[in-house]
């Protein structure tokens, strides 16, 4: 070694130190020095060289693992042999070369087995492989991921044509390969190779890159009608959040193309929506006239995505056959099956002409001013639209049909007329023909508007109301329509709607359930007696904002029964288990003493918004409190300093307290009114503020009295 440089290899060669060129083999510097030592080692040919050259056959650097290579076959020792053959699969292909090169050198004779494979893989002679079979199938795998683009390619090639089912997964891998080329060349190996490799491939079909999900689409695709079933049976796996991989399966159906129609249209009966949304997708888009009449018959399809979408593939295969059909499907209340209808008579060039046909279309169009030119002739697709769940849509259609001249009458129609006008009263009027209109305008986006259509529901009593109502009692969002549905079930008194009242007993919000509480009595079910017990023994003082709708339903549906058992044990659990003792003199004020109860009743009612009875002595005055409820009795509340006389018999303060309650407010405050002037003592402001949606301020004035 040179004491300030690198060693010279060109002095020590010549001084033939085999030694020294041997421990040069590992110096870290310079791996061009190390290559130098190897070369030199193999001109002078010492066998005591070999261990040390096989050794630096691991050396990180390719030059060096090559020049160790070429030195050991000039050395020629028989143990060099199998170093060499084991560099066949060296990560780097020159050395792979080199390897093979030296093999020849050594006269190496190749078998038929996986050393024999690796060597032809590596000559490039790719016949060979074949014909050597299942053995080259591991070397051949090994390639796939080899740096070199067209030895990958290749190598997917000769995998598929040996067939060998342990290609599949490795070739599967192979599908999101960057390069177009190497993953087309995984697909047609995987289509060689047949059978087992479609479900591995269907399951690629979810992968998240859209490169991938498409090489697979494009694998599949090249198995042709056998790959259809599987494909169609995947479809209907998929769960709803596998949008994508529903596409490209779709997608690899299209690509098979007329073989796969046949299937598809047998598809199209299939008990899943996805399934024959799927089936009607891809017949549309392959666009073979063999599936007109199949997709004809998907048009009447229960679901309204596969209608729609047959619509769509009937606009692509543009038969003019589908005329009449399409025309047809504009007069129906599926929005998507109506635009598709209208966009796929567009595109087999049907032109709208003046009359009860052409008006439909413009009404899907929303051309109302092409509607008004029409005239009569357009006055029944008018009405149909007025069916529409988009209020904006069934308004404007009502509008049109103002335009025309057309008057509502006393049937369905007119009341889907006064339904999209908004006029409740004139739908009441009307009676049972409103029934229908209305149970569409709770699939309406505004709130109010499902409030009106329950409340309208109610008051027409019609059974056919009963299911709508329970789903908006359960499913609406919005709280004050789930009341507004509870307390339609009470005025219609099916019994079907006692287990979903009793159900909503456990709602969310406490409006709700003081609802479905009241309308509970009004049906008088025994049934709801143990769920309302139950609900009185609850501590939250937010379970029932309203302490006397519990209490009531148990007194009627007590006194509703004509079980005497049931009677005798229905008592008022409020009575006992809420504990209405005087806040300050400690006296039971709700037990057995009657009428001191129907004072009390007497006064809760007017707490709750009902008409003031003149004269009625307020025998209880509910302070609210976010912990409890607190009572007095008379006694106790005339000591009060801070309610003055003049509240104690006051409408207005029971009226201003109610109109607190009914918003869904907690009055957490006295309210005290002395020469109609409001004087507030809240105990907590910020909730105040925070029940009432606005800042809560001590000038602020109370609601007019209720009379």
């Amino acid at each position: 070694m040179g004491l300030f440089g690198p060693p010279n290899v060109d002095k020590m060669k010549a001084k033939g130190d085999v030694k020294g060129l041997i421990n040069v083999l590992s110096y870290p510097n310079d791996e061009s020095v190390r290559e130098a030592a190897a070369a030199a080692l193999g001109h002078i040919g010492d066998v005591s060289a070999v261990e040390p050259l096989i050794v630096a056959l691991k050396d990180g650097d390719k030059y060096v693992r090559q020049a160790v290579v070429s030195s050991l076959v000039k050395i020629g020792d028989a143990g060099v042999l199998d170093p060499i053959i084991a560099m066949l699969k060296d990560s780097d292909c020159d050395v792979r070369g080199a390897a093979a090169g030296a093999l020849d050198k050594l006269r190496f004779r190749p078998g038929r087995d996986e050393i024999g494979a690796t060597y032809w893989l590596v000559k490039g002679e790719w016949d060979r492989c074949i014909e050597i079979g299942t053995p080259a199938v591991e070397p051949l795998t090994a390639a796939l991921k080899d740096s070199k683009y067209d030895l990958r390619e290749e190598a997917a090639t000769m995998l598929g044509k040996i067939g060998d089912v342990r290609a599949v997964k490795p070739l599967i891998a192979a599908l999101r390969d960057f390069n177009v080329y190497m993953r087309s060349a995984a697909a047609d190996a995987l289509a060689t190779i047949g059978a087992p490799a479609i479900e591995p491939l269907i399951a690629l079909l979810k992968d998240r890159d859209q490169n991938v999900r498409s090489a697979g689409a494009d694998a599949l695709a090249k198995f042709g009608a056998s790959a259809v079933g599987p494909l169609i049976a995947a479809i209907a796996a998929f769960s709803d959040s596998d949008q994508k991989a529903r596409e490209a399966a779709a997608g690899a159906m299209v690509k098979i193309g007329k073989p796969a129609v046949d299937p598809l249209i047998a598809a199209l009966k299939d008990i899943s929506v996805r399934t024959r949304s799927a089936a009607v997708n891809a017949l549309g888009r392959i666009g073979d006239t063999r599936a007109f009449e199949p997709l004809i018959a998907a048009l009447k399809d229960s679901d309204s995505r596969v209608s729609g979408l047959a619509a769509e593939a009937l606009g692509k295969i543009g038969d003019a056959r589908a005329v009449e059909p399409l025309i047809a499907a504009l007069d129906c209340c599926t929005p998507s099956l109506c635009t598709a209808a209208a966009e796929a008579l567009e595109k087999i060039g049907w032109q709208p002409g003046q009359d009860e046909n052409g008006a439909a279309y413009w009404v899907v169009k929303a051309r109302w001013d092409k509607c008004i030119e029409i005239g009569a002739p357009a006055v029944a697709p008018l009405v149909s639209a007025l069916r529409y769940c988009n209020r904006g849509f069934g308004k404007a259609a009502a509008e049109a049909l103002e335009k025309i001249g057309w008057q509502p009458g006393q049937d369905e129609s007119g009341a889907a007329y006064w339904v999209c006008k908004q006029r409740w009263d004139q739908c009441m009027k009307i009676g049972p023909p409103s029934v229908e209109p209305l149970i569409t305008a709770f699939k309406d986006s505004d709130n109010n508007v499902r409030k009106a259509a329950a409340d309208a529901l109610g008051k027409i009593g019609d059974y056919r109301a009963v299911g709508p109502l329970i789903a908006a009692l359960l499913r609406d969002s919005d709280i004050s329509v789930r009341c507004r549905a509870a307390g339609a079930l009470g005025q219609i008194g099916d019994a079907r709607a006692v287990e979903p009242l009793i159900a909503a007993l456990n709602d969310s919000e406490y409006w709700p359930r003081a609802a479905a509480a009241v309308a509970l009595g009004q049906i008088g079910d025994a049934r709801a007696v143990e769920p309302l017990t139950a609900a009185l023994k609850d501590n939250n003082p937010f379970v029932f904002l309203d302490p006397a709708a519990v209490p009531d339903a148990l007194v009627k549906i007590r006194a509703r029964s004509g079980d005497a058992e049931l009677r005798a044990r229905t008592v008022i659990p409020a009575q006992s288990q809420h504990g209405y003792v005087c806040a300050g003199c400690g006296k039971t004020l709700v037990g057995d003493d009657q009428t001191y109860a129907s004072k009390r009743e007497a006064d809760a009612r007017c707490l709750y918004g009902e008409v003031h009875k003149p004269g009625t002595p307020a025998a209880i005055i509910e302070v609210w409190d976010l912990r409890n409820k607190t009572f007095y009795c008379q006694v106790c509340l005339d000591s009060l300093a801070d309610w003055p006389e003049s509240a104690k018999h006051c409408s207005n303060c029971i009226s201003f307290l109610s109109n607190f309650v009914r918003m869904g407010g907690i009055p957490d405050f006295y309210c005290m009114v002395r020469d109609n002037q409001a004087i507030k003592n809240p105990l907590n402001d910020s909730c105040a503020s925070w029940q009432l949606g606005k800042p809560f301020r001590r000038t602020d004035k109370p609601e007019p009295a209720r009379t």
